[in-house]
């Protein structure tokens, strides 16, 4: 059975499967859709993330967005979990929060999210998400700005969009609003950093799981982190690399200079999609 590693964090959170019918499921999405496909994960994460201006988010919330916004852009689920939290924290200052004119102000705007995860993790907090199925920042923009030329307002709009980013944002989306002529109020809302010691980690992963077939990047910021440590290993010419998506494909391929790329760039970013991906090369491969 070959064995994936996943450079992320396992989701533990419980949830059914995909039909509601098994509570012993996997909880994680990517655990789920690589063992439908006959392959064992790992993970190993390499980032962490860390929430920043939460505080101000919450202020935001509770002044409402009469006047300022026509709309909310994430373009990852951290944001969103931060956005959780400053809506958390409106509703233990004011329990009524959630049902107040400010808040239902805040749910009937357009809410733009790259990727169907972030959709769906905004979903979850009662926004409805327009979102890109691509994952890409610059399709996001293009259906943003296809969003405003159908709207009966003025375009560009008098008010902001609300851009609730992390600290390693890439300038795609921002720059081709900007040049639209449509304006954004960004707040950073998480960071992200290095875990600690990952080198000791992934020796440790070895020992304990031995060598892995694949390895699944998310950003291009765990490219920067894990890749020197990886290619380090002894068994790391035998290793394919997949990506979750053409931004980090092509760090990778940026980073390598040449010497190499992903062999597996998802189509979308979530987990059926890496997964078939990983499994159509193998066949391809002729590999077991």
């Amino acid at each position: 059975m070959p064995t994936v590693l996943l450079l992320r964090d396992k989701t533990t959170t419980p949830s059914p499967d995909e039909n509601g019918t098994d509570p012993l499921a996997p909880t994680d999405p990517y655990e789920r859709a690589f063992a439908a496909h006959g392959h064992r994960t790992v993970f190993l994460p390499v980032l962490e993330h860390v929430l920043t201006h939460t505080d101000a988010l919450a202020s935001t919330l509770r002044a409402g967005p009469d006047e300022r916004y026509w709309g909310i852009v994430v373009t990852s689920q951290r944001a969103v979990e931060a956005l959780q939290v400053a809506w958390a924290a409106c509703c233990a200052v004011d329990p009524a929060f959630s049902t107040s004119p400010p808040a239902r102000a805040w749910l009937a705007l357009p809410f733009f999210a790259v990727g169907p995860s972030t959709a769906r993790a905004s979903a979850a907090l009662g926004f409805t998400p327009l979102a890109s199925s691509s994952g890409k920042a610059a399709a996001l923009a293009d259906e943003i700005l296809a969003h405003l030329a159908r709207s009966s307002g003025p375009f560009p709009p008098l008010e902001s969009l609300l851009f609730l980013a992390g600290d390693k944002r890439r300038d795609v989306l921002p720059a081709k609003l900007a040049d639209a002529g449509v304006r954004l109020d960004e707040i950073t809302t998480y960071r992200t950093q290095p875990v600690a010691r990952f080198e000791e980690a992934l020796r440790r992963c070895v020992e304990v799981h031995g060598k892995f077939d694949w390895v699944v990047f998310f950003s291009p910021s765990g490219v920067d982190v894990a890749m020197a440590d990886l290619e380090k290993l002894e068994f790391w010419g035998m290793v394919r690399v997949a990506a979750i998506g053409p931004t980090t494909g092509d760090h990778i391929a940026v980073r390598e200079k040449g010497s190499g790329e992903a062999h597996v760039v998802a189509e979308r970013p979530e987990a059926e999609s890496v997964a078939s991906g990983i499994t159509k090369f193998d066949q391809g491969q002729g590999k077991e």
